[in-house]
């Protein structure tokens, strides 16, 4: 079983068992992250590229179906009014090594530069949070926890030394 469809299908299977109750689900893809394996159905979609950046793009592709698998299953549950989701990135891509292409920003995984620390960011709450805004101010990981509870209606929000609510 490809990894990436053995989260998705656990994580579809989660959403479903929990349907009644309230729920948290922390789902990590592996892909795009080494070992850099791809389905060869994917691999086929990308013929016009070659190398290790053909292979990047067909794991991006599954895990690209992989999310769209797990929101269709939020919706298709009725739960999409009382989900948020939040989707990020832990670093920029590790290029050479992996095929990614940082540019026109500067550096890659483990450097400082925007190429290694700027990823996509993104949450949607329907009903909840506007759709189509987007943030200039820098926010974090970290954000989420305090973002999460304010959301969620906690009144009592404990001090976390570099997370904030970006509410």
């Amino acid at each position: 079983v490809y990894m990436t469809d053995y989260l998705t299908d656990e994580a579809c299977a989660f959403i479903r068992r929990h349907q009644q109750e309230p729920w948290f689900f922390y789902l990590s893809y592996n892909a795009p992250h080494t070992p850099m394996v791809a389905k060869k159905g994917k691999m086929a979609k990308y013929a016009h590229l070659s190398g290790i950046r053909r292979v990047l793009a067909a794991m991006m592709d599954s895990l690209d179906e992989g999310i769209g698998k797990v929101i269709e299953e939020i919706r298709a549950t009725g739960q999409e009014a009382n989900t948020m989701v939040w989707f990020l990135s832990d670093n920029g891509g590790e290029t050479p090594h992996n095929g990614s292409v940082n540019g026109p920003l500067a550096g890659r995984k483990g450097h400082l530069f925007e190429g290694g620390i700027r990823v996509p960011f993104i949450v949607a709450f329907p009903g909840t949070l506007p759709a189509g805004q987007v943030e200039v101010e820098p926010i974090s990981s970290l954000d989420i926890l305090p973002t999460s509870m304010a959301l969620a209606g906690a009144k009592l929000i404990p001090e976390i030394y570099d997370g904030h609510n970006v509410l």
